[in-house]
């Protein structure tokens, strides 16, 4: 019995000693629910990678030389040290710092103004950057945090603004999926992508993504494009640092970008068997290559981004077509028109999603979803084709 006891003891104190030398305090959380799925616990400690989080800002110095100061603090303490850029201007940009953040905890990022009297600053914005695969969360001061990476305020800063920051996963950055399965476009944001299939351990390859809030110029350049760090079964290559191709276990990526100021590039996919040895620093298609996938980026109009996809018949040159669209008005509401094949007179779309449309479900034998009027999300199999 006294044995028993003597090794009961021994386990646990093991384990507090293990926690302690993890990072693990009393008043840490063990789960947190994640903004993006809700009531869904996070184990943030099991996943306690901290994610490279880019943070800059610009500000208006108010007619004067003045000194705009960030930092990052986490449960009250400065993150390393604060950063300042001092200037006199509309647009004064600070140089953009790297934060290592862990995913789905609260952060605080603190702007002030560094001058004395520190009462010149008109107004400044701040924007977080996030790898690919990740998105940025920003809240005003004693405000809980929104999905976004900007945050915008017309303030002297006679007191420093406390920002609610915070980093989440995207919900297909870790899901598995064949080579050339996009996904739907998010409700309210430009984020997109693509699989690149699976490893031979059966993970994910990776994704080739679209991440931007708002519109720009650069949405409809090849440039917009970005994929995480490769592993040693994901080969990637860029010209004058721009993503041109990538080669996964299951296929290649073809980026196909020729002009990058006309609004639209293009994404070829191949099977692995059609691609041949690097030379002269691409990876070139064997004889008889044939696309499995093409994807079409367009600009159909201003503050519009449409996706026209090809899936290619095997050993022919037909194929099945479907294509997507997501715009935002002058009123600030964004549409989405989901993926179909089908057309209807001068319509270009029969089947119209629109965020405030409450239908609970839709389904013609190929897509099938259900939307959730509390989440305000879709579900199912939005974004995958039903074969």
């Amino acid at each position: 019995m006294k044995k028993n006891i003597f090794l009961l003891v021994l386990s646990v104190g093991l384990i507090l000693s293990g926690l302690a030398n993890s990072g693990y305090s009393a008043d840490d959380p063990i789960l947190k629910s994640d903004p993006i799925f809700g009531d869904i616990p996070v184990p943030e400690r099991l996943d306690a990678s901290k994610i490279p989080v880019k943070i800059h800002a610009q500000f208006n110095s108010g007619g004067t030389s003045r000194t705009l100061v960030l930092g990052v603090y986490y449960k009250g303490s400065l993150m390393g040290s604060s950063w300042s850029k001092y200037g006199n201007g509309t647009a004064v940009t600070t140089t953009p710092v790297s934060k290592d953040l862990r995913l789905s905890s609260d952060y605080v990022l603190r702007v002030s103004d560094g001058g004395s009297p520190s009462s010149g600053i008109a107004s400044y914005t701040v924007k977080i950057t996030p790898p690919p695969g990740y998105t940025a969360w920003i809240g005003a001061p004693g405000a809980s945090p929104t999905m976004g990476q900007l945050y915008s305020a017309s303030n002297t800063l006679s007191s420093p603004d406390d920002l609610n920051i915070r980093i989440t996963k995207h919900r297909w950055e870790s899901s598995t999926a064949p080579l050339g399965t996009a996904t739907s476009f998010d409700e309210k944001s430009i984020h997109w992508a693509v699989s690149m299939g699976t490893q031979s351990n059966g993970k994910t390859a990776g994704w080739l993504a679209i991440g931007e809030e708002q519109f720009s110029d650069l949405t409809y350049e090849a440039d917009d494009l970005r994929f995480p760090d490769s592993t040693p079964e994901v080969t990637i290559i860029k010209i004058g640092g721009k993503l041109r191709q990538i080669l996964a276990p299951q296929g290649l990526a073809d980026i196909i970008d020729t002009s990058p100021t006309d609004d639209t590039f293009t994404i070829n996919f191949y099977s692995w068997q059609d691609v041949g040895y690097i030379s002269g620093g691409l990876f070139p298609l064997v004889s008889g290559a044939k696309k499995l996938y093409q994807y079409v980026f367009t600009k159909p109009s201003s503050n519009q981004l449409q996706i026209s996809k090809k899936a290619y018949t095997v050993d022919t040159a037909s194929f099945e077509e479907w294509k997507t669209r997501l715009e935002k008005n002058g009123s600030g509401d964004w549409t989405l028109y989901d993926w179909t094949s089908s057309f209807s007179g001068s319509s270009l779309y029969s089947e119209r999603v629109v965020v405030s449309d409450y239908s609970s479900s839709y389904s013609d034998g190929k897509w099938h979803y259900s939307y959730d009027t509390t989440t305000k999300r879709y579900t199912g199999e939005v974004s995958h084709r039903v074969e």
